[in-house]
């Protein structure tokens, strides 16, 4: 859950759009107006919201799944909230989405897992009036999410097999930013009147610990991503107009500045192999390596139909490809998934909605691990 802040200004985006985008009973929207073209042996899962879909109360933001031939409605007994309060989350396995929701004609709110294999759902918050952001644990032992119900916001954490058992941590946070592969530590940060603090989470056994990893002093987190072994972490920061990469060791406190100049950064993401970063760059993705060198034959340059880069921004799990979220001039106002193949350095578009339509979608992708089956 990277990025989480620019995930935010798109939702304002998007609650203009949908007031321009009146829905009427003739523009109900199926599905069906969005090509889905995954390119041959990438293995990529996509869910994604529409508005004007209808459920038994009427015209509804729906969720549809991609099931490999077409887009198909799951979860049609769900009133799924405004647009500021619809996000969905992936389990590491890709096979259940997590969202905040309401069951159609009850009262029965909270956050849900939802099994995408057999339509099965269990509510796992129902005392937290608007739980957002979950983070799953790469081990799924573990579920983050912010309540923003109460007086303060409160980052909440307990393990999915224990109902009820959590700890609670009242921080100004947008929650779970990255995690070891194990599940046995996590990041997350909280900005106060422009100072941040990057917290370290703890996540061995049973217990729960939270300690301060680093402070910093009048910028602005952008993007922050971790090693597998929990042992560094790297972090974008500055402001609007110009923010750095730096790597943090975890166990010395040592600080490295990886990119060489300044830019306006948006996101992050490490390699499998931990050696490059690919990164976001107002309407570009690049690649930088580690040591900080920036070879021109790594560079990833987007089609000229490419005008803004969203939130999504990961490898596939051989480190041949980026997966990321962008505009298009086309259809401005509606995401769209590309892939970048970094041999050929061209972004092929996943995802293609009508320009006739008056709707609006969102969505979200997940790659399942190696070892899956």
């Amino acid at each position: 859950m990277k990025n989480i802040r620019l995930f935010i200004v798109v939702c304002t985006i998007l609650l203009i759009y949908t007031n321009v985008y009146a829905q009427d009973e003739d523009d109900l929207n199926d599905g069906s107006d969005i090509v889905v073209t995954i390119p041959e042996g990438l293995d990529l899962r996509l869910v994604t919201a529409i508005t004007g879909a209808t459920n038994s109360e009427g015209d509804a933001i729906g969720l549809f799944m991609y099931d490999g031939e077409s887009l198909v409605r799951i979860a049609e007994d769900f009133v799924m909230p405004s647009w500021e309060g619809l996000f969905v989350t992936w389990s590491p396995d890709c096979e259940h989405i997590y969202f905040s929701a309401d069951i159609a004609g009850t009262d029965e709110s909270g956050m849900y897992e939802y099994n995408l294999i057999d339509g099965t759902a269990t509510r796992y918050v129902e005392d937290r009036p608007f739980p957002l952001f979950a983070s799953i644990s790469p081990d799924n032992r573990w579920l983050t999410y912010i309540d923003f119900g109460s007086e303060e916001r409160r980052f909440s954490i307990q393990r999915r097999d224990e109902e009820g058992s959590r700890d609670d941590f009242f921080l100004n946070t947008w929650g779970i930013v990255a995690w070891s592969a194990d599940g046995n530590s996590a990041l997350l940060d909280e900005l106060n009147s422009g100072d941040v603090t990057i917290y370290e989470l703890s996540l061995k056994g049973d217990n729960v610990e939270l300690r301060t990893a680093l402070e910093l002093d009048d910028t602005f987190p952008f993007a922050l991503d971790m090693t597998a072994d929990g042992e560094y972490f790297f972090i974008a920061h500055g402001d609007y107009n110009a923010s750095d990469i730096y790597e943090y060791d975890l166990i010395t406190g040592e600080i490295t500045r990886i990119t060489p100049d300044s830019q306006r950064i948006g996101n992050i993401a490490l390699s499998p192999d931990e050696s490059r970063i690919a990164y976001t760059n107002d309407e570009t993705v690049l690649v930088i390596n580690r040591d900080g060198t920036m070879n021109p034959n790594v560079i990833v340059y987007p089609s000229v139909a490419v005008v803004n880069v969203g939130p999504t921004l990961y490898w596939t799990n051989d480190g041949t490809g980026i997966v990321h979220q962008g505009y298009t001039e086309l259809s401005y106002g509606l995401w769209d998934v590309f892939y970048i193949d970094l041999e050929t350095r061209r972004p092929q578009r996943i995802t293609a909605a009508s320009t006739e339509s008056d709707f609006i979608n969102r969505w979200w992708t997940c790659m399942p691990p190696e070892n899956a089956e």
